[in-house]
């Protein structure tokens, strides 16, 4: 997901796949060999708004001592 970043490219984690890996159907119309597992499924495109700023990073700010 850091990769294709860093190439422009937008990236989002699908959870789904573990049930896919559970339907033979499923894994023998995408050819996945019988000893490869599907964790996750992950969806790429570019951008049509460029990304969102990340969050601000503040300087740590101590609020209070304990002795």
């Amino acid at each position: 997901m850091l990769a294709a970043r860093a190439m422009g490219i937008g990236t989002c984690w699908i959870g789904l796949a573990e049930r896919l890996d559970a339907c033979a159907e499923f894994m023998n119309d995408n050819n996945v060999p019988d000893d490869h597992r599907l964790l996750a499924a992950m969806i790429l495109g570019y951008p049509g708004n460029g990304f969102p700023d990340g969050p601000q990073k503040h300087e740590p700010k101590i609020l209070k001592w304990i002795r």
